[in-house]
């Protein structure tokens, strides 16, 4: 015999309010455990305004490096500080998008993507509101070693509860791409 599911959303619980959030909770019994589906929307990255000193910032740094590399006659590694810097301009501009993000029995979904358990190691929750707020998972692959996710407004106890059922929680250090990313407005 089965029970009706209840169904809890995060936006009206107490801890659990605010912006772009929407939570499930979904029970069945028998055979099968709790079954809890978490649900969120967030932006994939804080925008930070990039005036006329970051872009000029920008240009300054390269000629130095671009001017050392020519005087060297390293002239691969000059185009190559170019081409760098270009790549760079281009992502400033990059407005960030909103993502769905889900966590349930089978891993961490962002967008259409799906992490599963098996293929992570960890995770850890960043929660040092309003200056940090969001989880690091640590993937098996050697080529995205962490994936950061945005918490928006989900309520960080109930991410915590769910995920440490299939993944030990490992305190994650921020690494040194994120913290230059951060110090450059990224």
């Amino acid at each position: 015999m089965r029970m009706a599911s209840p169904v809890v959303d995060l936006k009206k619980n107490e801890q659990g309010k605010g912006g772009n959030t929407a939570g499930r909770v979904l029970e069945t019994s028998g055979k099968n455990a709790a079954y809890e589906v978490l649900t969120w929307q967030a932006v994939e990255f804080a925008a930070h305004e990039k005036g006329f000193w970051w872009y000029g910032l920008l240009v300054g740094a390269t000629a130095i490096v671009v001017l050392v590399s020519v005087l060297l006659k390293n002239y691969t590694a000059a185009v190559l500080f170019v081409l760098s810097a270009v790549i760079v301009a281009l992502f400033a501009q990059k407005s960030p998008r909103m993502l769905t993000f889900t966590a349930d029995a089978r891993g961490v979904q962002i967008g259409g993507r799906l992490y599963a358990y098996d293929a992570l190691r960890s995770f850890w929750i960043f929660y040092d509101p309003p200056h940090r707020a969001d989880l690091s998972l640590r993937s098996r692959s050697l080529f995205m070693p962490y994936i950061h996710i945005p918490l928006g407004s989900i309520n960080p106890a109930q991410l915590h509860r769910l995920l440490s059922r299939y993944l030990p929680e490992t305190k994650h250090a921020q690494s040194l791409a994120d913290s230059l990313s951060q110090r450059a407005g990224f």
